[in-house]
């Protein structure tokens, strides 16, 4: 098994008398990326300033490779080995590209230079080094920011929203770039963003965060198929709820038929069934039971709201050759072999 790359443990941080960061626990393994994602204002941003030693919990415990920077003591950030890469990429502007990623290796200078030209090559700027920060690009600065933070070696590599700044089609690219050199150098990652698709993207893990609590982690898989709560469902991805009773089998009875579902709630039990869009299929039907009220046109397919008996309404995704007009009445089919996620109604 790879050794702990960072731990936190019963985390706490307070600005007056709320919460930024609660009772945080986890731990991430050496060589893996951990997306960090959440609403504005769930504490990720402090949860790397902590880790990073820009802020002092309230309490708790933080190991980076198994060592403790804050416990009975305080390990100040500069000697943490830790590398970050923010928002705006923090290039010194008065200095070019090498001297830019040799600023923080504090080793002999024959090895700092061998070291610029290891991450020039990796980003692939190699002739790039003696050009200042304002003639690149912005997915050029991205990648001189992050050769800058891996160029000491450090323990752990903390990414704040990198990729925000840039315009939809590079952040798609540069993400993907971005991947690749982290899973080249093994780098151990925490990665903060507020886009889920990206977190799906680029964590080995993902976490959910709320209200300065780590919800859950889970693989970018399981947290999108099996989420703990309806918070994490509606955050990653799109999911409508139902109301169903968990049957005697493996089944709960809904309004749209009996479903397969995952988990182990008690029979007769009332609960909330998450669907999500690409779930299921319709046809239109005369005596159909549901009813469309809404299509918006996406390219590829079509985005429908269907409307049930019971009022409740589901979208689902349908290929673009699937064009029911609004107040078409349809049915609704969920594939056998997919099982449903149940919760506890929120509602009793």
């Amino acid at each position: 098994m790879k050794r702990s790359a960072v731990r936190c443990k019963n985390l706490t941080k307070k600005f007056g008398r709320n919460f930024a960061v609660r009772d945080v626990n986890f731990e991430l393994r050496e060589g893996n990326i951990l997306a960090l994602v959440g609403p504005s204002g769930c504490g990720k941003t402090t949860l790397l300033r902590l880790i990073s030693g820009f802020e002092s919990p309230n309490e708790g415990e933080i190991y980076i490779g198994g060592e403790p920077v804050v416990n009975s003591k305080f390990v100040p950030p500069e000697k943490r080995e830790v590398g970050i890469v923010f928002q705006n990429y923090a290039l010194f502007p008065h200095l070019n590209v090498q001297e830019n990623i040799a600023y923080g290796i504090s080793t002999k200078k024959e090895r700092r230079n061998k070291r610029v030209e290891e991450m020039l090559s990796l980003i692939g700027l190699e002739d790039y080094g003696s050009k200042m920060p304002h003639e690149l690009s912005g997915g050029e600065q991205q990648r001189v920011a992050l050769a800058r933070a891996l160029a000491p070696d450090p323990e752990i590599l903390l990414l704040d929203e990198p990729f925000s700044n840039l315009d939809a089609d590079l952040r798609t690219r540069i993400r993907s770039e971005v991947r690749g050199i982290l899973k080249k150098t093994d780098a151990s990652v925490i990665f903060v963003t507020h886009d889920q698709d990206e977190a799906l993207f680029m964590g080995d893990g993902v976490g959910v965060m709320d209200q300065g609590r780590i919800i859950q982690i889970d693989s970018p898989e399981d947290i999108f198929h099996f989420p703990k709560n309806p918070f994490v469902a509606n955050f990653i991805g799109t999911a409508d709820f139902i109301q169903g009773t968990i049957n005697d089998e493996d089944t709960v009875h809904t309004e749209i038929g009996d479903l397969s579902y995952h988990g182990n709630l008690p029979s007769n039990e009332t609960v909330e069934v998450m669907v999500r869009p690409d779930f299921m299929d319709v046809e239109q039907v005369e005596n159909g039971v549901g009813k469309v009220v809404d299509r918006i046109f996406r390219g590829m397919h079509y985005l429908y709201k269907i409307q049930l008996p019971s009022g409740a309404t589901l979208r689902t995704l349908q290929h673009h050759n699937k064009k029911y007009e609004i107040g078409s009445k349809v049915t609704i089919h969920l594939d056998p072999e997919h099982s449903v996620v149940c919760f506890q109604d929120r509602s009793h």
